[in-house]
């Protein structure tokens, strides 16, 4: 699998641990589950199945009309600013 899509699911798997516990979140559990269908497929190897997974954990947490997930979704079609974005959010994380 492409580097542009294991970045693009890395981005997504990030965006969703930080939403998964949203206070808007309305469907928290759902988020959660499809966060750790993403997480494990990440550990499998399977970069486009958790990138779909982290989305689907999004669309739960923040609805698919929030840049978040634009954000997200986006990540694949221009990786290098998806890789800036893991870099920013991994240093705001600590």
């Amino acid at each position: 699998m492409s580097l542009e899509i294991q970045t693009a699911a890395k981005l997504a798997i990030v965006l969703a641990q930080i939403h998964a516990e949203s206070k808007h979140a309305d469907k928290i559990s759902s988020a959660r589950v499809a966060l750790w269908d993403a997480t494990s497929l990440y550990n499998e190897e399977n970069y486009l199945y958790a990138f779909r997974r982290a989305l689907t954990s999004l669309e739960y947490s923040v609805g698919v009309l929030s840049p978040i997930w634009h954000e997200a979704n986006r990540a694949i079609l221009y990786p290098v600013d998806a890789a800036a974005a893991i870099e920013r959010f991994d240093a705001q994380r600590g």
